[in-house]
């Protein structure tokens, strides 16, 4: 069973990227915070992987770090989180962040991330709370963390920012007439593209370019 790869970055697009070793390229999936830590070309890039065999799907998840990784495999325990939640959730949080997000019970911040709704939401900080409240030295420690070369994580405050004039995208969005599904969909890709520092109207503008795309 695979569990880690080193290669060349071939290509990167939007939920996955392709990495040669050994004459094969392996086209795995990986989050967008994991993504902004490559860039095509890179020779030596390393990404931890989970294997994630169903009956109709074979696909290769990566991971930046052993933590991304873990905690990929805590939330798709919870009933109801798939693959496509956990990355979902580890696209827009960083780990330390999930951690803090479920010990302080903050299900709102958590439904930021697609198609992680309040009720799921709610369940995966009654599922997973015991069990994150015992690792918060390892949550929060960086010295024992093996990982592939990073860039600097986002501060918590940033990550409740970033949430914040995410809403507000989508606040404004509806009121221009998009469906809540809409709207949450381009938020998120659009603060994914721009980042949170972005002035509200610059979000918007780029948020209507892609709808009309």
């Amino acid at each position: 069973m695979y569990a880690c790869i080193t290669g060349k970055v071939l290509e990167k697009q939007n939920t996955y990227v392709v990495i040669e070793t050994a004459g094969i390229g392996y086209m795995i999936a990986c989050s967008h915070l994991t993504q902004d830590k490559l860039y095509v070309a890179q020779e030596q890039a390393m990404l931890f992987l989970e294997p994630w065999v169903r009956e109709h799907e074979i696909r290769l998840y990566g991971f930046a770090t052993q933590r991304e990784r873990d905690w990929f495999r805590l939330l798709i325990s919870t009933q109801g989180v798939g693959a496509k939640h956990a990355m979902s959730l580890l696209s827009i949080f960083e780990p330390q962040d999930l951690f803090q997000l479920i010990i302080e019970k903050n299900d709102a911040l958590l439904t930021q991330a697609d198609g992680v709704g309040p009720k799921l939401a709610k369940r995966i900080i009654v599922e997973l709370f015991e069990k994150v409240s015992k690792m918060e030295e390892y949550a929060l420690s960086d010295a024992s963390n093996t990982q592939a070369p990073r860039v600097q994580t986002t501060t918590y405050t940033q990550v409740q920012q970033q949430a914040q004039r995410r809403q507000e995208l989508q606040d404004a969005l509806k009121s221009l007439g998009y469906d809540v599904a809409i709207s949450k969909k381009i938020a998120s890709e659009t603060m994914q593209a721009l980042g949170g520092d972005v002035d509200i109207q610059e979000l918007i503008k780029y948020a209507l370019k892609e709808i009309s795309r």
